[in-house]
């Protein structure tokens, strides 16, 4: 990073307001003394300050988080019986995880429109902190996330809530400073899950998704992606007669077609003459 973003803070002082105006809408966070803070906090101590742009790998792990939450706060809005789990992101993706009616791909294309109707009202991304009591009662009526706060929250303690807009969410942030930040993201797919991957535990939809600072970005992103897709095994293997897929049955579980089947069959049976070859006895477990 140039050393143009290092800026000197007082005490007290809003990490927003030694923002230069000419890189405003690059910066997405600030750090100071190792710990990464929102924009709208305030400084704890006296210092040195990062700030965070937002095509830096921090700031677009940053925008990935912040559009999980854009995500929920879509679904809520569409789905009002939907209750929000949790959220989280890799490289270039993110997913959140829902206990909501059943829904398909099909339905991406008005979960994103109303996804760019939340951006493009730029609402503010404010957060609090509240004692531990007051954030139960603001979730009483999602038992997961009354699970999280238990789990991460000592009583008597307080911790932060993300408000954005009518939406609130559980969450130690950091987040962009408004929703227009997120100009860029795609849904991609969606699968079934179970709370806290127990299978003995309540279903779960989890939708994947990306996003990106700029549309260029996003689009490059999805041309890889697509390429990639082009050459997955699990697609080339279907087309190919090998071996189907049953999610409902069993998700993730390949099922070999009597041409998968035959060449597994003289894979298994070629391994064994090598074993054989080589002097190894097999063991079964």
């Amino acid at each position: 990073m140039d050393s143009e973003q290092f800026f000197n803070i007082n005490k007290g002082d809003a990490f927003k307001k030694i923002v230069p105006e000419k890189i405003k809408g690059n910066i997405v966070a600030a750090r100071l003394s190792g710990k990464l803070y929102d924009l709208s906090d305030s400084a704890p101590e006296e210092g040195k300050v990062e700030l965070i742009e937002i095509n830096s790998p921090e700031g677009e792990k940053i925008l990935l988080h912040s559009a999980a939450h854009l995500l929920a706060n879509a679904i809520v809005d569409l789905y009002p019986d939907s209750l929000p789990n949790t959220s989280n992101e890799s490289e270039d993706t993110f997913y959140y995880d829902f206990n909501m009616k059943p829904i398909s791909t099909e339905d991406f294309p008005a979960i994103e429109e109303k996804m760019q109707e939340l951006a493009h009202d730029d609402i503010s991304i404010q957060r609090k902190i509240l004692p531990k009591a007051e954030i139960l009662k603001e979730f009483r009526h999602n038992k997961y996330k009354l699970d999280k706060i238990n789990e991460n929250v000592p009583d008597g303690k307080e911790s932060s809530i993300y408000i954005q807009g009518n939406y609130i969410e559980f969450c130690k942030g950091p987040h962009v400073p408004s929703t227009g930040y997120i100009k860029a993201f795609k849904l991609l797919s969606i699968s079934s899950t179970n709370y806290e991957g127990d299978i003995n535990k309540d279903k779960m939809i989890r939708i994947y998704g990306t996003a990106f600072p700029d549309r260029k970005q996003l689009k490059a992103f999805m041309l890889r992606r697509e390429e990639a897709m082009k050459r997955d095994h699990r697609k080339i293997g279907q087309e190919m007669d090998l071996f189907t897929f049953d999610n409902e049955r069993a998700p993730g579980m390949p099922f070999y077609t009597p041409n998968g089947a035959i060449i597994r069959n003289e894979l298994i049976n070629y391994m064994k003459e090598l074993n054989a070859r080589s002097g190894w006895e097999e063991v079964w477990t």
